[in-house]
């Protein structure tokens, strides 16, 4: 196993709710025995303690299995902040993509939309009329649908101009 995946698992434990400490303790000493603490030298006890913060720290997932992946003999401070930049410019880059795609989408069926519309003539349920006061169905002035205020004034078609 990876020894810095071994170090974010021991950092990720918890005592589970109603676990005892003698469990606890021993689930401790299983899980840190991997994490090879005793085989890192002074000098270098900074930056590895740096990896491991950001490794258990880093709100991406992908960033954090691509660092707990790799070789664990070559992975230096350097790499991995050199990762988590590309990982953070490959999803600025998507977001952006994505966003200008989205717009030109949008745009194109805005466009579509307004090109191909033609205008609803609405008629008059009672008289057939499609302008907007239909001719002898109610004086003044008539929306032209059908509704509780429509009288039946069918008589006063046969008074037409």
């Amino acid at each position: 196993m990876n020894t810095y995946a071994a170090r974010y698992k021991f950092s990720q434990l918890h005592q589970a709710s109603g676990e005892s400490v003698e469990d606890f303790i021993a689930r401790i000493t299983c899980v840190v025995s991997p994490c090879d603490y005793n085989a890192i030298p002074n000098k270098k006890l900074e930056e590895i303690l740096q990896i491991q913060q950001i490794i258990s720290c880093a709100s991406e997932s992908r960033f954090r299995e691509a660092l707990l992946v790799g070789d664990v003999s070559t992975l230096a401070w350097t790499l991995a902040c050199d990762t988590a930049k590309a990982q953070f410019a490959v999803r600025e880059t998507n977001l952006i993509f994505n966003a200008t795609e989205l717009e030109g989408e949008i745009a194109l069926l805005c466009q579509t939309t307004t090109l191909h519309k033609s205008p609803k003539m609405t008629r008059c349920y009672r008289c057939g009329s499609t302008h907007y006061r239909a001719n002898f169905c109610i004086p003044v002035p008539h929306l032209r649908q059908a509704g509780p205020f429509h009288l039946d004034l069918s008589f006063m078609h046969c008074f037409r101009d």
